[in-house]
Parts: structure tokens; C-alpha cells; sequence
């Protein structure tokens, strides 16, 4: 396995801080599980166990002892874990937050980065995800504690789980597909998308708040007003294939806005849940490779609904 180190990028999100101006709470609550997955590693049988801490909404902790942590939320949970992934012949132990972690190999002292995405009662393990060579490898999911979803605690409350009421995540039974959308555009979309996150705009707010991690918004939608900072992409966001002259286009165009850094999140947006055009285009980046595609699927009606700021969209620029 290869070290692979990541730098972050500039900036690329400052007009939109700078136009939000709401408060968001610091502090969530906690809840542990410990959680083990049986893996298939070269062939060979392989534990994996971790701790995984879920925090609820605001994405960030106080400890008794007064200690600040956390990270900038993409939903309504965040996951903070650490744990160790062991075989006959090898050992690491790995600390991580949402779909990423740092490996480190026991014997070799190496050191590497792993996304591992839940499928189900699977875990997706993809070592060195930003190349060079991404492996994939899978793992079962065995004994633990594990809550609503496998792998992840349930984020309690003070009267039990915590049951989400948010119109933003509303499952209208659509299958999530990893196929371009190729029917009508307007109709309900899944509650997920294969191989990136949704993100609610609490979720928004925060990352633009939170000021920490660069981030590229993408308006699929093309209407006369848009999300502050985001860049027209109504263009990505048609049918046809993954070898057609829109992904062409949208892999120079992400190249370009990302400097080739692949772990920069991008942000999809179109009207709202019943819209399939960011959908579209979140998947055509997920194939480009890109790691770290959000979702946003309440779309401009959510942004609007909390009463957020826009411009017109012709304030929006692609040199940005």
C-alpha cells in the first residue's frame, strides 16, 4: 500500500461565507458503538473493528473537560471512528471522519488513506482513493453495536433515537442508481447517491460557515436566481454516457476549478427533491473520480425556503 498525503485547496467558496450570517449551535450529542466487519484483504481473511461516534446536527463536541472537536457537518450526522484492521500476516490501526480514515501498518510504520463507503451490511474499503492504483476491497459486516445504519450508531435524544423529520431527506422509494438519469427530469430522485453524500442545507451553512474546507457549488438548475458563488452547470447535467462530450468537458472544467485535487467536495444543485438534473451531474463527477461529491438534493427550494440569500444568476461566472 502507498503513502499518499493530501493538501488542501484555496478558498474557492469565500463568496458564499461571506453572505450567510446565521448561527449555528456548538455542541451535539454523542453516541459510541463499536462495530467489526469481516474483510477479504489479497484474498485472506482480515477483522475489522472499530469505534464509531455519530454527532448529531451541528457536527461538533465539548468533552467534561472542556475540550473543543468535531468537524464541518455534510448532513444531519457526523462519524468520527478509530479501530484496527488486522489479518495472520498484517496489522493497522486507522482514525477517521465520515468516509475517510488515515491508515497506519503496524509493522512498516506506512502510512495511507482509505474511503470506506456502507453499502447496505457491506463496507466498501478503497485504499489510496485519490490513486495512485485505488484498490477496492470488500468487507461483511459482523457482530456489534451497530444502529440505523450498518456500521454507524443511531444519534439518540433525550427520549430515544432520534427519527429525522427533515423534508430534505424524504425517501419516496426511488432505488439509488449509479445509471445517468435518462427519463423525465422532474419527478421524486432517491434518498441517496451511490458513491457521494447528500447534504442538507443545514449542512450547507455549515461548511460555508465553518470556513475550514474549500468547496466548488455547481447550479444545474439555470434559473434567474442562484445560490451566491455557484457556477452554472446546466450543461453537465443531461443523459447520455460517461464517454460522451459532457463528461469530456466536465473533466477539464473540474481539473480546472479543482487544480486536480479530487478530495475538494463538490456541490450539486437543481430545483429540489423532485429535481434529477444535479443528480446527473453529482454522478458524472463521481465517476471522473472525484471523492468527495455532495448532493444537494432540497436544491434551490430548500435554499429559498429557509430563507437563505441569492443573486441573480447572471452574477454567477465560470472564472470564478
Amino acid at each position: 500500500m502507498t503513502i499518499r498525503t493530501l493538501d488542501r485547496a484555496g478558498a474557492l467558496a469565500a463568496g458564499l461565507v461571506s453572505t450567510l450570517c446565521l448561527a449555528v449551535p456548538a455542541q451535539a450529542q454523542q453516541r459510541t458503538a463499536v462495530v467489526n466487519f469481516v474483510c477479504s484483504i489479497e484474498g485472506a481473511p482480515a477483522q475489522l473493528t472499530a469505534q464509531v461516534q455519530a454527532v448529531n446536527e451541528a457536527g461538533v463536541w465539548i468533552d467534561p473537560s472542556g475540550l473543543f472537536g468535531g468537524s464541518v457537518a455534510t448532513g444531519n450526522v457526523n462519524y468520527f471512528y478509530q479501530g484496527s484492521l488486522t489479518s495472520a500476516t498484517a496489522r493497522y490501526s486507522f482514525t477517521g471522519t465520515n468516509q475517510f480514515a488515515d491508515f497506519v501498518d503496524l509493522i512498516s510504520n506506512e502510512r495511507f488513506r482509505v474511503q470506506m463507503i456502507p453499502q447496505g451490511t457491506q463496507l466498501l474499503l478503497i485504499i489510496n482513493p485519490q490513486g495512485p492504483g485505488p484498490v477496492r476491497y470488500m468487507c461483511q459486516q459482523g457482530g456489534g453495536s451497530a444502529g440505523q445504519q450498518p456500521g454507524y450508531p443511531a444519534p439518540q435524544g433525550p427520549a430515544g433515537p432520534v427519527v429525522s423529520s427533515d423534508p430534505e431527506r424524504r425517501d419516496y422509494g426511488v432505488q439509488p442508481t449509479s445509471q445517468l438519469h435518462n427519463g423525465q427530469m422532474n419527478g421524486p430522485t432517491p434518498a441517496a447517491i451511490p458513491g457521494g453524500q447528500v447534504i442538507t442545507t443545514r449542512g450547507l451553512v455549515e461548511l460555508a460557515q465553518g470556513n475550514q474546507v474549500p468547496f466548488i457549488v455547481f447550479d444545474t438548475l439555470g434559473g434567474p436566481e442562484a445560490i451566491p458563488s455557484a457556477i452554472p452547470a446546466v450543461w453537465a447535467s443531461g443523459a447520455g454516457s460517461f464517454n460522451d462530450q459532457v463528461q469530456q468537458q466536465l473533466v477539464q472544467v473540474l481539473q480546472q476549478k479543482t487544480a486536480g485535487r479530487k478530495e475538494i467536495p463538490l456541490i450539486f444543485y437543481c430545483l429540489s427533491d423532485q429535481c434529477w438534473t444535479s443528480y446527473n451531474a453529482a454522478l458524472r463527477a463521481i465517476n471522473a473520480g472525484y471523492t468527495n461529491v455532495l448532493w444537494y438534493r432540497g436544491g434551490f427550494a430548500a435554499w429559498k425556503a429557509a430563507g437563505l440569500p441569492t443573486v441573480p444568476s447572471n452574477v454567477t461566472t465560470m472564472g470564478r
